[in-house]
């Protein structure tokens, strides 16, 4: 799960890791990330793409209870706009930078190709993995869940770490499924924001939000009551063999 930052300049990637201390204030991390991404001009779609790789990777390397800074830079960072020598918003395929925070969805995309069940999957990949679900879940709880174009929305990351854990034919033997720990961690930081959607019915574009295998009968598109009782009570079936699943099905039943 590491992506890695090889072709990022030093001092921007010490300005990103500064994040993970007290060492920078969060809105000289933000400014100092926006000149690398905009000085020049051109070439400003490599650098959001290399930049937002490097910061991905801080986040594997972050776990859940100390990423607040992570959060507070692009919070800080949406705040800021990027303007060209000719005053005009600097703007990339997807969007304004920087309230819209365009392509970070795209690199966070490329990295959900993890395979959860992947029994050859290491230590710390799964870790990384799980430190970067618990960010965007972090992100998630922030969004405007009533604007599916949200920067911070990333519930359908959530959806397919739940169905993962519950729904797929890969998640039947849960006693020691990492499937269940990281899933978990999208209740406990995401945990609200996704109990809305499931009561507001949210539907998923296209066939993103399908069912798992073990549901295939099911007609789900997405975030709905019934598949939240399912994930409760898949919770509550592994909370003799998995130490977080006790709490999440609490946590859920008090949602």
């Amino acid at each position: 799960m590491s992506s890695g930052n090889a072709h990022l300049p030093q001092e921007a990637f010490k300005s990103l890791e500064s994040l993970r201390t007290e060492a920078t204030p969060v809105v000289e991390v933000a400014s100092s990330f926006s000149k690398f991404v905009t000085s020049p001009p051109s070439g400003v779609d490599d650098r959001l793409w290399e930049g937002w790789n490097a910061f991905f990777d801080i986040v594997g390397k972050t776990p859940p209870e100390d990423q607040q800074r992570l959060v507070d830079f692009l919070v800080e960072l949406r705040k800021t706009t990027a303007k060209d020598e000719e005053g005009r918003v600097v703007r990339h395929d997807d969007g304004e930078l920087w309230k819209d925070l365009p392509a970070l969805g795209w690199v966070a995309r490329e990295l959900w190709n993890f395979d959860i069940h992947d029994p050859a999957a290491s230590s710390d990949e799964r870790t990384a993995f799980d430190n970067q679900s618990a960010f965007l879940a972090r992100l998630t709880a922030l969004a405007k869940l009533d604007d599916p174009r949200d920067p911070f929305d990333y519930s359908l990351y959530g959806l397919w770490a739940l169905r993962s854990a519950f729904e797929e034919s890969q998640a039947e033997d849960i006693g020691g499924s990492p499937a269940v720990v990281n899933a978990s961690l999208w209740i406990q930081y995401g945990g609200e924001a996704l109990k809305k959607l499931s009561g507001d019915q949210r539907a998923m574009e296209g066939n993103s939000g399908r069912a798992g295998n073990r549901f295939s009968e099911k007609p789900w598109k997405g975030f709905n009551d019934e598949r939240w009782q399912v994930w409760q009570t898949g919770f509550e079936e592994a909370a003799s063999v998995v130490d977080s699943a006790r709490t999440t099905a609490q946590r859920m039943r008090a949602l």
